[in-house]
């Protein structure tokens, strides 16, 4: 009987949705104590001792040293190891958002590793599975169910709403797959212009869509599962999105997200693709299938305009969901399928082993380019300090410049005041000197006037009369005395 496990994973102790739907809440489902071995310290490896079992979760071998480690352990203390993966994440497509990034590229042969090495691996999906086996043949497939602890089943929306609400939920990962469907609904948000909203969680909207009005982008996508579950039971929504391309990695996805919509009472359109088209009926009675734009495009106008064909649809998914895809009511079924896989662990994983030493070559060489990468990003952080340096220098040069320039045109306003001030005075001067020249004109005009009564004067005392008549001017003169 298990009791306890240690479990090995970058994102327990964050409550992400993998481990947390895959680990951490079948366990707790099942009273089984887990150990956070991350959490607890990779330094004291003996509390593999404590466990009945050892679970290694998704990329963390990646950690490779730590996770030879873990192995050796385990194998001392005679522990089995089961190894846990619901992505096919050897399988990324070239335009998924964790291949351009290169997210898994130096943990894909550790995993490789370590899916040979482990006792048990379990995963989501029979497709996931098929493939696994061809390095492991021991594989299990534990579904992804939904937790009836944080999700309940949600009340029929049964009411004609004025506005309506299509959803769709996913990680930045999924951009590419909503970018199958934006043409489709940029034009049923034009043709119901006002009357229908699309709200995205999680990722922004496809550039063809962000700047329209009628599309919402709500970023509280929380990466903690249980609080995300909560938050999104809050929200109203009458029609759920789910496209998917078709490739490989996709087809090995679970159909988490019909179970998520379907538990909370939302009628769904999803890409007919697995994992969905092992989820919605053969007729469409829970939700509807789509194989191409028209489809996509016919049966969200449907669903818009129809509400009792909406209810019906999201009626018959949650009582599917509510009869097989509740975790309490499979949880026996998911402990008893681990139980009957590690029985034949010693039977089961015959395949040919890569050689640890490729893995480990592989390890060093990727430590030799981080070491590499992180030089030049250092060499690159100087030059940038170098370069921040000078472009302070020349803004202070620019501030020297700019203060210059302030006192020249200073300088400037100062001499164009001094030449409006002698232009000023100019104009006061030429004023003067044509009053100047004025008064001259009037003086020698007073000269003439003068020198004419003078001359005039002069003849009239020179002359005749002026003779004759002194004697009597004389005797009148004395007469008055």
């Amino acid at each position: 009987m298990i009791r306890s496990v240690i479990c090995y994973s970058n994102t327990l102790q964050y409550q992400e949705a993998s481990a947390y739907i895959r680990i951490m809440s079948p366990l707790r489902k099942l009273g089984i104590c887990l150990i956070d071995g991350l959490r607890e310290g990779l330094d004291n490896l003996d509390l593999i001792k404590e466990a009945d079992l050892v679970i290694i979760h998704r990329d963390f071998p990646k950690n490779l040293d730590i996770f030879y480690n873990i192995v050796e352990k385990s194998k001392y203390y005679n522990k089995k190891i089961i190894f846990d993966i619901d992505d096919l994440i050897f399988e990324l497509p070239n335009d998924h958002t964790d291949r351009r990034n290169f997210s898994f590229a130096e943990a894909l042969l550790p995993i490789y590793h370590a899916i040979q090495e482990s006792n048990l691996i379990t995963v989501s999906t029979n497709n996931l599975k098929n493939y696994i086996k061809n390095i492991n043949n021991n594989v299990i497939v534990l579904p992804n169910y939904i937790d009836d602890d944080i999700w309940q089943a949600k009340e029929i929306n049964s009411t004609n709403n004025s506005e309506l609400v299509i959803g769709y939920m996913g990680t930045k990962t999924h951009i590419s797959d909503l970018e199958i469907v934006s043409t489709v609904l940029t034009e049923l948000l034009a043709e119901f212009s006002g009357k229908v909203t699309l709200k995205i969680w999680g990722l922004e909207a496809p550039l063809d869509l962000i700047n329209n009005p009628y599309v919402v982008y709500d970023n509280k996508f929380n990466f903690c599962y249980p609080e995300f579950a909560q938050y999104f039971q809050q929200q109203s929504i009458d029609i759920a999105i789910a496209p998917l391309k078709y490739n490989l990695f996709n087809r090995c996805k679970s159909g988490i997200k019909f179970l998520e919509y379907s538990i909370t009472g939302i009628a769904g359109v999803y890409s007919n693709i697995d994992p969905y088209s092992e989820l919605v009926s053969d007729n469409n009675k829970n939700g509807v299938l789509v194989n191409s734009l028209y489809e996509w495009k016919t049966a969200l106008r449907k669903l818009l305009e129809d509400r009792e064909y909406r209810s019906k649809l999201a009626f018959e998914a949650q009582k599917m969901v509510k009869e097989a895809w509740i975790l309490s009511v499979n949880i026996n079924k998911w402990i008893s399928s681990i139980e009957a896989g590690l029985y034949n662990s010693n039977r089961l994983n015959n395949k040919i082993k890569i050689s640890r030493s490729i893995v480990e070559q592989n390890y060093e060489y990727a430590a030799y380019l981080r070491g590499k990468i992180s030089f030049l990003e250092q060499h690159v952080q100087q030059k940038d300090q170098t370069i921040a340096a000078l472009e302070q220098h020349v803004q202070q040069k620019d501030q020297t410049i700019a203060a210059l320039e302030q006192h020249v045109q200073q300088k400037d306003q100062t001499i164009a005041a001094l030449e409006q001030h002698v232009q000023q005075k100019d104009q006061t001067i030429a004023a003067l000197e044509q009053h100047v020249k004025l008064l001259k004109q009037q003086l020698i005009s007073k000269d003439e006037l003068i020198e004419s009564l003078q001359n005039e004067i002069l003849k009239y005392v020179l002359s005749l009369s002026w003779k004759i008549t002194r004697p009597l001017r004389l005797i009148r003169k004395m007469m008055r005395i």
